[in-house]
């Protein structure tokens, strides 16, 4: 029997038509992407037509920046941060839960397939992520009334610059002033755009 182990830490997340984000208390941190011109286009084009990005796949992509910014957090973690994050010991495969309120992403989490020809790409990443990342996963959908500060983060203003962006959003949500600002790698955002248009080859 498989018996089901309690999260040490959760986080939150969700993406809208113009960016994503998702905060994480336990481990002190959040981040925030606007999506590229190309994505945006996709995202406002004919489903079915070449191009055309799912919000269902950009909710995705958000799960994927969370399981990469708990293993950055956890790799980077000093001794003081450590015993701070696990005061009764640092457990050997600490278990994370991811909330969302999409459906759809939090089903392709779980099974760790898709359907969608688009998901499919963004699962292997996924996949391949979780193979190099010594952490339990779980995924759990939440009414979109509770997910109030990741709304506010994949819903900012992101025509303005950092440091106006983040004062506008801790006006409205003071708790992300206290944490810590976790920024994706080029590389890995690249990735993740690619394969959002790639799905020619997951068929």
């Amino acid at each position: 029997m498989i018996i089901p182990r309690d999260p040490h830490f959760w986080s939150r997340g969700d993406a809208s038509f113009l960016g994503g984000g998702a905060y994480c208390p336990g481990l002190r941190f959040w981040f925030d992407v606007s999506w590229s011109p190309d994505v945006c286009r996709g995202i406002k084009s004919r489903p079915g037509s070449p191009g055309y990005v799912h919000i269902n796949s950009l909710e995705f992509l958000v799960i994927i920046l969370q399981l990469a910014a708990v293993r950055c957090r956890l790799q980077s973690a000093s001794p003081a941060d450590a015993r701070h994050f696990f005061p009764n010991g640092i457990p050997d495969i600490p278990v994370w839960l991811g909330e969302t309120d999409n459906t759809v992403s939090c089903s392709w989490e779980n099974r760790a397939t898709s359907r969608s020809p688009q998901g499919q790409g963004l699962v292997s990443v996924y996949a391949e992520l979780l193979r190099v990342s010594p952490i339990h996963t779980q995924c759990q959908h939440i009414a979109g009334v509770l997910n109030t500060v990741a709304d506010d983060i994949s819903r900012n203003d992101f025509s303005l610059s950092s440091h106006d962006r983040c004062s506008q959003l801790f006006l409205k949500q003071p708790l992300l002033a206290s944490l810590e600002y976790f920024q994706p790698s080029p590389e890995l955002l690249l990735l993740l755009t690619s394969r959002l248009y790639s799905r020619h080859m997951w068929v």
